[in-house]
């Protein structure tokens, strides 16, 4: 039983790897080839109703975000920067299993960081409920936390990470004078005018 667990978590670890490398490896390709953007951007526009224009709106915002992949410093900088973002999270992790009693995991809640934020990048609810709590739970209990405990962890923790986002984002809206609906309907118009010339 041991034996085919291992084998169902080790599976499951080469197959997120294989799809963010996977996925990191087209970006790549997105971000430095204009032929390749051409054609993506045509077979987008072939979608039916206003969903093709839509869905080239938000390409060409993404496409947008991907130019830093252009400046090999500027790379260097947002690589570094985002191992010291990494870091601090899994620096979190690791201070909440405390109160669990997990903290002999140690440095096993770098993996469990990485496992947890590719989990809230597939397709789920709000906040990527349910697949963080998922794969956090999965990652302890492959390195031997107690199922149990590594569930009621992972909800804890998430509620960790969301709640001060959130807080913060109504603070932001009410210092700056917004309310939802206007923030929605600011983005929703920026991704229609984002597939005009």
């Amino acid at each position: 039983l041991v034996t085919d667990s291992l084998k169902v978590h080790t599976g499951m670890v080469r197959i997120m790897a294989a799809v963010f490398l996977g996925v990191l490896a087209l970006f790549i390709a997105v971000a430095s080839s204009e032929r390749l953007r051409g054609r993506l951007t045509g077979l987008l526009s072939k979608l039916p109703g206003g969903i093709g224009a839509r869905a080239g709106g938000l390409l060409n915002l993404f496409l947008e975000g991907l130019k830093i992949l252009h400046s090999p410093w500027r790379l260097f900088i947002v690589f570094g920067l985002s191992i010291l973002v990494w870091l601090i999270e899994a620096g979190m992790y690791y201070l909440v299993a405390f109160s669990f009693g997990l903290q002999h995991l140690s440095y096993r809640f770098l993996l469990s960081t990485a496992t947890s934020n590719l989990a809230i990048t597939l397709p789920s609810s709000q906040g990527g409920i349910g697949p963080f709590e998922y794969l956090t739970r999965e990652t302890l209990a492959f390195f031997g936390a107690d199922p149990t405990v590594a569930t009621a962890y992972a909800f804890v923790l998430h509620a960790a990470l969301l709640i001060p986002v959130i807080l913060a984002g109504f603070a932001f809206l009410w210092i700056e004078n917004l309310s939802l609906r206007q923030v929605v309907r600011g983005r929703s118009t920026s991704v229609e005018e984002g597939d005009k010339p």
